[in-house]
């Protein structure tokens, strides 16, 4: 039997309605659990963790931790475009206790080192890979009762490409200052070694290019943080373009960029966060690679 478009239409409609009304599953708040730990958390952790699935939604990518909205956690899941994976976006504690959220904020700053900034600002903390921002809301309807949120702002986006910072390489010294894009730009003449600075090249990034005295020498860059954290946003957009582990050192490791040679890519990745950006002869890197300590 065939049937004419609008029947199927209705028949999904029906369908959908019936799905819609599926009540989501309810989970209880595990004392052991600390949600003001879950921002930036992988989406699939956090399913796991809870017992609760993508379906078990309360509204669009929303879910709820508690079986009252009294003293639940509701936690909101994001997608990040950058890095193509969903994780938790938002955490907010509703309707708690008065006496409750100030234990939760006591934790909360034992484990952090809270910035507070302006007084209009939300306290905040930078974490590997993230803004984390926390504001405090009275419930003005509910007696001795608050709420928290917690928002987590990725910085994936704010990490230029390693090939931004190595095309400055191909200028001089005097054409970066003299070719502003922008950026601030400072100059330091050490004992014949140029040192260019760019600063605001991102929210979280400044650049310095080094041009060594000795005209054999290559010219070097770096790439600095000027935030306290964000090294796994660093580090993921560092491992874009040099994708070959080379060594472990005492303050990072050692990254190389393919190459058959003459002349290699190679990245110093520090636990401060800072990269440095330098080239070696192809027949270095080898011998690098290749040394044994045993022997």
């Amino acid at each position: 039997m065939n049937m004419k478009p609008i029947q199927i239409a209705l028949l999904l409609g029906l369908f959908n309605i019936a799905f819609a009304q599926t009540p989501p599953r309810q989970v209880k708040l595990n004392p052991d659990w600390k949600p003001y730990e879950w921002p930036m958390m992988p989406a699939a952790e956090f399913f796991k963790l809870t017992g609760l699935s993508e379906s078990d939604s309360v509204s669009y990518r929303t879910y709820r931790i508690g079986t009252d909205t009294i003293g639940s956690v509701k936690v909101y899941i994001d997608y990040i475009l950058e890095t193509n994976s969903d994780v938790v976006g938002v955490v907010k504690y509703e309707n708690i206790k008065i006496k409750d959220l100030f234990k939760l904020d006591k934790e909360i700053n034992q484990k952090y080192h809270l910035d507070y900034g302006e007084p209009e600002d939300m306290p905040f903390y930078f974490s590997e890979d993230a803004l984390v921002q926390f504001n405090y809301l009275d419930a003005a309807t509910l007696k001795k009762r608050a709420h928290l949120e917690i928002y987590a702002s990725p910085l994936y986006e704010f990490v230029p490409q390693v090939e931004q910072v190595l095309d400055k390489l191909d200028s001089t010294w005097s054409q970066l200052i003299n070719n502003p894009t922008g950026s601030m730009r400072g100059i330091v003449n050490d004992s014949g070694t140029y040192r260019v600075t760019i600063k605001d090249v991102s929210p979280m990034i400044e650049y310095e290019i080094v041009y060594p005295a000795l005209k054999s020498e290559h010219p070097y860059a770096m790439t600095s943080t000027t935030i306290d954290g964000g090294l796994k946003a660093l580090k993921w957009s560092m491992k874009k373009y040099y994708t070959e582990y080379v060594d472990h050192i005492d303050a990072g490791e050692i990254w190389a960029a393919p190459s058959d040679g003459p002349l290699v890519r190679v990245a110093f990745f520090f636990d401060d966060g800072v990269i440095l950006h330098d080239t070696w002869p192809y027949e270095e890197y080898i011998e690098w690679m290749t040394y044994d300590e045993d022997e």
